[in-house]
């Protein structure tokens, strides 16, 4: 589904009711029915807020049939710090590539634009264009399907403001001029927040428009989506600040060139909006095409198969079809699922690291698996152990991980990304403070260590470690 590195994107998204009760927990609700994907969800974000205290501040919306229902519990913390409410805005994350590849099915079913165009035919006239990139289409490029790497080789220095916040347009066509891909386009699938990033932008240069303008026309404003944008000013309305696995405050992300891979901040109520236009609810021209990213497959050549436009690969089990993505920053996670069949729709969002994806797949289907959260701890190395045993490169699922080590601190990193710090809480066992990952060292009969178990969002893959020769 995604490369283990795509998980670091970390990397690696609505008119609103009033609650009519709130429980003795601090939990809200405002429902006209409160139905069995409410009642399931409501259980488990009670207990990761106030039981296992791994989500620091939760807002949901659910759509079941005519019925409605919010949650919101918790804090956003941050200096003006108080409940959340179906109001607070959230960062979205990778959950904006919905809205991006929404506003690309606007544009093409208005005929501006093509799913067959290339980059080659959407940039100015006489731009030096890689050769590699020249004929990668629309297409590829929304079903992650163009070859390009998860995101490009020239970025800035990051930012404390996220790894997007400093690239620019004139950084992004500097780097389309030398551009190479990982494959060759069309041949495979793999997540890009650079190919979905370059969708915004080609969008926006046809119209002449910022991607923000652009979004705002097609799509929030006639869903009347009035809380959900690119804004990250104090005038932009309450936002819940995002917060590490260990609780601490990390910095909001912000989006330059790149804003269609992740740039949105969106509320629960604005998403109860977004749902039932999916499902069909709402009418007119934005409702319409954001319904075509879930019922027109795009063909993919030569790899000779079909995509949804940005959506994951549904979940089919159980005689329940769910259009699923999630979104992720440094410090909020979140998911839409859809489930078109049954009419009915769940938005899940919290300003921590770890996911919520099972909390939506699994109020919309009750057979899927819920994962055990435990709140981790920072805790001092084990006697005789030292972070110089860690070191080294491993192959995990085919990817290699480099694990080093300097001021005491050990360190992970993926081929061709940062090598992101990572907490030691157990002998052998450390965690990304800004991501739902753990990493669990193996060792042999003699002690040594001789591979790791990558864990993200509970999936395990299992490495060995390469031996120098």
């Amino acid at each position: 589904m995604f490369s283990l590195k795509a998980a670091f994107v970390l990397a690696a998204l609505w008119s609103t009711t009033t609650s009519s009760a709130i429980a003795a927990d601090g939990a809200a609700h405002a429902a006209e029915n409160n139905t069995d994907i409410v009642i399931r969800a409501d259980d488990v974000l009670n207990d990761r807020v106030d039981g296992t205290k791994t989500y620091f501040g939760v807002a949901a919306a659910f759509v079941d049939g005519k019925s409605t229902a919010y949650y919101f519990n918790g804090n956003t913390d941050g200096a003006r710090s108080h409940s959340v409410t179906p109001d607070t805005h959230f960062e979205i994350g990778s959950l904006t590539k919905v809205f991006t590849a929404s506003l690309l099915s606007d544009m093409v079913r208005r005929g501006e634009v093509k799913y067959s165009d290339r980059i080659s035919d959407l940039v100015p006239d006489g731009f030096p264009i890689s050769e590699d990139l020249r004929d990668i289409t629309l297409a590829q490029l929304v079903t992650h399907t163009s070859g390009l790497p998860r995101r490009p080789d020239n970025l800035p220095k990051e930012a404390e403001a996220g790894p997007y916040a400093d690239y620019g347009t004139a950084d992004l066509l500097d780097y389309l001029k030398t551009a190479k891909t990982v494959t060759p386009p069309g041949t495979a699938y793999s997540y890009s927040n650079l190919g979905m990033g370059l969708v915004g932008a080609l969008l926006s240069l046809n119209a002449g428009k910022t991607y923000a303008q652009l979004l705002k026309e097609r799509i929030l404003d006639p869903l009347k989506m009035k809380s959900t944008s690119a804004c990250v000013s104090e005038d932009c309305g309450d936002f819940a600040w995002p917060h590490d696995i260990l609780g601490a405050e990390t910095a909001p992300w912000t989006f330059d060139a790149l804003a269609g891979a992740g740039a949105l901040r969106s509320t629960a109520a604005d998403m109860k909006r977004f749902i039932r236009a999916a499902l069909g609810d709402a009418h007119g021209f934005a409702a319409k095409s954001i319904q075509a990213t879930m019922t027109s497959q795009l063909s993919i050549n030569p790899l000779d198969k079909e995509y949804f436009p940005a959506w994951v690969k549904p979940y089919s089990k159980n005689g329940v079809t769910i259009f699923w993505h999630d979104g992720g920053t440094g410090g909020s996670r979140s998911v839409l699922a859809i489930d078109r069949d049954h009419h009915r729709g769940v938005f899940v969002v919290a300003n921590t690291a770890n996911s919520v994806v099972d909390v939506a797949l699994n109020a919309l289907d009750p057979a899927y698996s819920l994962r055990k959260f435990e709140l981790l701890k920072k805790t001092p190395l084990s006697t005789n152990e030292k972070l110089v045993d860690y070191v080294g490169d491993y192959n995990v699922g085919g990817e290699k991980l480099h694990i080093s080590t300097a001021d005491d601190k050990l360190y992970a990193q993926f081929e061709g990304d940062i090598a992101v710090e990572v907490t030691h809480y157990n002998r052998g066992r450390f965690f990304y403070t800004i991501a739902d990952a753990q990493l669990h060292f193996t060792r042999d009969d003699d002690g040594a260590v001789s591979g790791v178990v990558f864990i993200l969002e509970g999936d395990k893959s299992d490495g060995e470690k390469i031996e120098v020769r």
